[in-house]
């Protein structure tokens, strides 16, 4: 289970990559653009793992469905306007709070419940938010108000996405099911999105070819790999490796766009990934005591 679960690392990495070819698109594409060509490859390619596995394609939760859809699409969205704005690592770092934004979640859904409040989680969870503020401070090498802030956006609907997941997984939804009409309304909303607006689509020309693939399969091999780690590896070292993704983008931030962060930024991705990975962790044993109690 343990080594399984060094398929959350290659996920990450895939994860980057695509940040990183979605990064390159907007030199060209707007990011509804980039939405739409990233959502057509992976959904022709779940349509053909639905069939090859004769998963049916109805669903009786057509609202979970919606919800996680619509926090899916705009987080992707505006994670890739972030992309245009903020360095790669920088704005990586800031999507990986979704985590901390999730504990948020968590701990008011204890509260609503009127469960106790582990106070060590919210501290953890509080240090995490000292963190992103270390990285998205004024004056940050490559700060960018309206991209932190598009940042912070990405970051609350991935934390909204987290949630919607759970509710389909506790539906017993196949994870085929929910990824292809994931994949179905990105390709619905981009093409709104893009022809409602006022440059519509622009010219593919043959040299935007290969990073509009590189989205759609680096996503696609990202989903494999995440949820075979998911599946069938150790959920703590899961929680643990996923954090790892703000190593990756921060050295290709460096590598292919010279980027070069700052100690306080270095220092705020090192708190964002030790809290993170911590405060996830210690959500999963609290929801093991809940489950056992």
């Amino acid at each position: 289970m343990a080594v399984r679960s060094l398929w959350m690392l290659a996920a990450c990495f895939f994860f980057m990559l695509m940040a990183l070819f979605a990064k390159i698109c907007t030199g060209h594409f707007s990011a509804w653009e980039v939405v739409f060509y990233r959502s057509l490859v992976g959904l022709v390619f779940m349509t053909a793992v639905m069939v090859r596995k004769k998963v049916a394609f109805g669903t009786r939760y057509p609202l979970s469905h919606l919800k996680r859809c619509a926090a899916g699409t705009l987080c992707f969205a505006l994670e890739v306007s972030a992309l245009k704005l903020l360095p790669l690592g920088l704005a990586q770092s800031i999507s990986y709070s979704s985590a901390l934004i999730f504990i948020v979640f968590f701990i008011a859904s204890s509260l609503a419940r009127r469960r106790p409040v582990e106070w060590p989680l919210v501290a953890v969870t509080a240090a995490g938010f000292g963190g992103v503020l270390l990285i998205a401070r004024p004056g940050a090498s490559g700060f960018d108000p309206v991209g932190v802030a598009l940042g912070l956006g990405a970051a609350f609907c991935g934390a909204c996405v987290s949630w919607s997941l759970r509710e389909l997984a506790g539906q017993k939804e196949p994870r085929e099911r929910t990824v292809f009409y994931f994949m179905l309304a990105g390709v619905l909303a981009g093409f709104a999105a893009t022809a409602a607006g006022s440059e519509g689509f622009h010219a593919v020309e043959p040299r935007h070819i290969a990073p509009l693939l590189g989205v759609g399969v680096s996503a696609v091999i990202a989903q494999i790999a995440m949820t075979y780690a998911w599946t069938y590896g150790h959920p703590i070292l899961n929680s643990i490796y996923d954090f790892s993704g703000i190593l990756f983008a921060t050295l290709a931030g460096i590598l292919f766009f010279g980027e070069s962060p700052d100690l306080f930024s270095v220092a705020g991705m090192a708190v964002v990934f030790a809290s993170g990975a911590a405060a996830s962790v210690m959500r999963l044993l609290s929801e093991r005591r809940s489950a056992g109690a």
